[in-house]
């Protein structure tokens, strides 16, 4: 679904894609879609607190990057989990 809808938009339209990344409806729409479709692969559970810290830490330097890019990243994964 992402290669037919989401990755033409990010690569011809990145304006759009952009807005798209902060659109309460789209994540919305993406939420709905993960739970009708990933429901029956995986079952949903709650990080615990250190391993949402270890994620955090290893993907920090990813979200830098895309932010200096101009890419708008989400807030809370640019905050050290000391910081919350």
């Amino acid at each position: 679904m992402y290669r037919s809808t989401v990755r033409p938009l990010r690569r011809h339209f990145p304006q759009a894609y952009r807005w798209l990344l902060g659109s309460t409806v789209a994540r919305q729409a993406k939420l709905a879609l993960l739970r009708l479709l990933g429901k029956a692969r995986a079952k949903s559970e709650a990080l615990s607190p250190e391993m949402e810290a270890r994620l955090q830490k290893e993907f920090a330097p990813t979200y830098a990057y895309l932010r200096d890019l101009g890419f708008e990243v989400y807030a809370e994964a640019l905050e050290a989990p000391s910081d919350r």
